[in-house]
């Protein structure tokens, strides 16, 4: 049975990025898909990271250091962990439209680690700026968005 929940937090909050180092976050939204806690997190570049950070469901279970008491799991790879890849991608995918209606960014970026995730970024990237007055172009493995000023005549 697919289950979902969600919250978000604003500030405060702290991961680890997929090429190291620590990066303060503006916002995180997690939610939880089949068992599997997944967090959405905006930095202050308006970088856009999704990571799953814990539980577990019947196909995928992220493993633990029980001696590190400050570890927190932020896996970013395609590690075909999910039941429902569709339903974690609509998570993420509303709670960046609902940012983009709020915040109004001038840019924001994401990347994509696989060939399988750059298909799937490649037709949200197109999604979105049909919806929303954005251009964005791709750079190796990221996906960069960014709004032009309206010439005033």
């Amino acid at each position: 049975m697919e289950t979902a929940r969600g919250a978000w937090l604003v500030g405060g909050a702290a991961f680890l990025a997929p090429e190291g180092g620590v990066i303060d976050t503006l916002e995180t939204y997690s939610y939880t898909v089949d068992g599997l806690k997944y967090e959405l997190y905006i930095d202050e570049d308006h970088r856009i990271t999704l990571a799953l950070t814990g539980g577990q469901s019947p196909v995928f279970s992220p493993a633990y250091d029980p001696f590190d008491w400050d570890y927190r799991p932020a896996l970013t790879d395609d590690l075909g962990n999910s039941r429902f890849p569709v339903t974690v991608l609509r998570h993420a995918y509303r709670y960046i439209e609902d940012w983009m209606r709020r915040e109004r960014p001038g840019y924001f970026y994401f990347s994509a680690l696989t060939e399988k995730r750059k298909s799937v970024y490649r037709r949200v990237a197109a999604v979105m700026t049909r919806r929303f007055p954005y251009h964005w172009a791709k750079q190796g493995g990221r996906f960069h968005f960014y709004r032009l000023k309206r010439e005033q005549g």
